[in-house]
């Protein structure tokens, strides 16, 4: 094999390994997003209220701009938003997280997860949005 056709074989190998670096770093679970799906209030149910919506985003950059994991749960309540916030607030001491702040339509958690800090936020809104015809709860679970 002539000088030239190794050449040509070493740059391949290089590429096709380059590629493959990527392609595994892209499909690599995020392991930030894997913490906050572990945790208790990714899944809690909250009694008088079923989970309409859903949103996941992986740890990343916008631009240059860092994008943290984060959870979005958005909840249909059939009983009062009063009732509704306070059962979501029990589950979320429950679950280990450390009251910041609250009034009578929202709260505010935080939690140390070892790797990082999360915050936890829950909304009540008494009137429906986007479609939705009564009162709603909104979980926003978020690394810090």
């Amino acid at each position: 094999m002539t000088r030239r056709k190794r050449g040509w074989f070493w740059a391949a190998g290089i590429c096709l390994g380059v590629v493959g670096i990527i392609a595994f770093a892209l499909t690599r679970p995020d392991p930030d997003l894997q913490a906050l799906q572990a945790d208790p209030m990714a899944t809690a149910s909250v009694e008088g209220a079923t989970e309409v919506r859903r949103f996941e985003n992986e740890s990343g950059t916008t631009l240059g701009k860092p994008q943290y994991a984060s959870i979005m749960r958005v909840f249909e309540v059939d009983v009062s938003p009063e009732v509704a916030l306070a059962r979501s607030r029990d589950a979320a001491g429950e679950a280990g997280w450390n009251l910041v702040k609250a009034d009578e339509l929202s709260a505010e958690y935080a939690k140390d997860f070892g790797e990082f800090d999360a915050s936890l936020t829950l909304i009540v809104q008494p009137e429906g949005t986007d479609g939705d015809e009564g009162p709603v709860l909104s979980l926003f679970v978020e690394r810090r």
